[in-house]
């Protein structure tokens, strides 16, 4: 436990100094492609072999297509809708997310934050584990510094008498190449690492949820539901950019940290692809 505790207090010390720049005396401000907001509207399909949530996946791979809408006014306003087709363990439409929100700046443009609120709807047999919850509201600063992209997620997921509360922060350092296949297209090279820390009161209700019920009171008695240390994943995607096309493969090997011992939570490595096409 001291491990773990040393582990997590030197990751978030890492992943925490880029944002210390925001009390430095500079006020400069950011690049000009970072200070404004433009008219977006985007449709995309993912493909994903595998979900988390709070540092673990489901025991079963949810492996899925993802169709979305989204749309961004210069205003920073935003609003989005992503439903979820099954494909293993079983075809079905299982879930239906409905985003909105506003990215605006912070300290003189040093700092772009998002708010925003979610509402999930999942079929009736869905086996996702933030299947417990149906609202989620978010916080997101991001920071840029160079080449180094920095982000901090601050969630609190609620819904079927039950609450979490978790951090996320992202560190990324893209490499990007212009005019790499044709003139106007673009490659970004990705590396990521994202550290999450949260509780875990969603496993007491999906326990009980599931009918187990002397597993619900075992879980109840033993699991630690805390603020802890919940995992880490690295990431490394690519990005390509052509025209109004933008295509995203990754891979993703993500390690869950202090998770309940009897839900036997080990590391998976996972593969997701995007793409998407800018209407406007």
């Amino acid at each position: 436990m001291k491990f773990q505790r040393r582990v997590f207090y030197i990751s978030l010390i890492i992943l925490l100094l880029p944002f210390s720049s925001l009390f430095a005396a500079n006020d400069s401000l950011p690049n000009d492609d970072d200070t404004c907001f433009t008219r977006n509207l985007l449709v995309s399909i993912d493909y994903g072999s595998n979900k988390t949530f709070l540092g673990r996946s489901a025991s079963v791979n949810q492996v899925y297509l993802s169709p979305s809408l989204s749309y961004e006014a210069p205003s920073g306003f935003f609003v989005s809708v992503v439903a979820y087709r099954l494909i293993s363990p079983k075809k079905r439409w299982d879930e239906l997310d409905l985003n909105i929100g506003w990215d605006f700046f912070l300290f003189k443009k040093k700092l772009e934050a998002s708010v925003g609120y979610s509402h999930f709807t999942y079929g009736k047999q869905s086996q996702q584990l933030s299947s417990v919850f149906n609202n989620n509201v978010e916080f997101i600063l991001r920071k840029g510094f160079g080449h180094l992209k920095s982000k901090l997620f601050l969630d609190y997921d609620f819904g079927n008498g039950s609450t979490d509360y978790s951090f996320t922060l992202d560190n990324s350092y893209p490499v990007i190449f212009e005019n790499v296949f044709a003139d106007d297209d673009e490659l970004k090279i990705k590396p990521q690492v994202s550290l999450s820390a949260g509780t875990l009161n969603f496993y007491k209700i999906k326990l009980k949820n599931q009918g187990d019920t002397s597993a619900q009171q075992n879980a109840s008695a033993t699991v630690d539901t805390r603020f802890n240390l919940t995992g880490i994943e690295f990431s490394f995607p690519l990005e390509y950019n052509i025209g109004r096309f933008t295509f995203e493969p990754a891979v993703h090997h993500n390690i869950p940290l202090n998770q309940p011992k009897r839900l036997k939570a080990t590391a998976v490595t996972y593969f997701t692809m995007s793409i998407g096409f800018s209407i406007i």
